[in-house]
């Protein structure tokens, strides 16, 4: 918790409080909600089709982690693209997503959806790939 200067009359300093930090920390929510409700969805999309056994829950899943999978080694590949998704930064903190993609990759691979978890383990290095690859790289 800050110390409030001892001011007894008067205004505080202008450069008080650092308001760069809040704003940073305010334009950083909405992603990180963003993040929590995406991961959430598909998560209870993978519990209805592995668990319960909802087929149609099954190919959604499917086919948003490969489409995705897709997407990430394309954006992998483009230096470009990389530069721009780099310097917005993670929606989330780095051990938030390594850990969601490691219990949604074990999951898949615990319950036998091995071609899913592949999708899913490719999303894993693509992200990674993209946040810590230099610009000469």
């Amino acid at each position: 918790m800050a110390q409030l200067p001892p001011v007894l009359f008067g205004e505080l300093p202008n450069n008080f409080m650092n308001t760069e930090k809040e704003n940073e920390n305010a334009a950083l929510l909405p992603r990180l909600i963003k993040f929590i409700t995406i991961s959430a969805l598909v998560a209870w999309c993978a519990y209805v089709s592995v668990v319960q056994g909802n087929v149609g829950a099954g190919r959604v899943l499917a086919t948003l982690l490969w489409f995705l999978a897709v997407c990430y080694i394309l954006l992998a590949c483009n230096k470009e693209a990389c530069a721009v998704v780099r310097s917005k930064g993670r929606g989330a903190p780095r051990w938030l997503c390594l850990g969601y993609d490691v219990a949604m990759t074990g999951f898949l691979v615990w319950n036998g959806w091995w071609a899913t978890a592949i999708a899913s383990g490719i999303i894993l290095v693509a992200t990674e790939v993209i946040y810590t690859k230099e610009e000469g790289e």
